[in-house]
């Protein structure tokens, strides 16, 4: 099967195409499942924005800048001006709080 025609192929016949570097496939798949891939995402980045709203304002700039700004734990002591341990105190803290927060919305 290397030809790929609209709406004829399973979803595993485009996956094993795809596989083999066949970009209609690849477009036939995302043509089929983009929106509500994007939709679903979306709907996650919504809770997870209102999870961020329970962090203490202690434990939300370690956050934000760990996953938003993509800092080393090393970088955001430094650019928060506090010891390393309590970067590490505050991240586990942060990420517990957020784990519970969010228990199921993401499934």
């Amino acid at each position: 099967m290397g030809y790929v025609e609209s709406g004829q192929a399973t979803d595993a016949d485009l996956i094993e195409l795809i596989a083999g570097g066949n970009r209609p496939a690849f477009e036939e798949l995302y043509r089929r499942y983009a929106r509500a891939v994007l939709g679903l995402a979306s709907w996650q980045a919504l809770h997870v924005h209102r999870a961020l709203e329970i962090l203490p304002d202690h434990e939300r700039p370690v956050i934000e800048l760990a996953y938003w700004r993509g800092l080393s734990q090393s970088e955001i002591a430094e650019s928060l001006g506090i010891p390393l341990g309590t970067v590490k105190t505050r991240t586990r803290s942060a990420l517990a709080r957020l784990a519970q927060e969010l228990d199921g919305t993401l499934e």
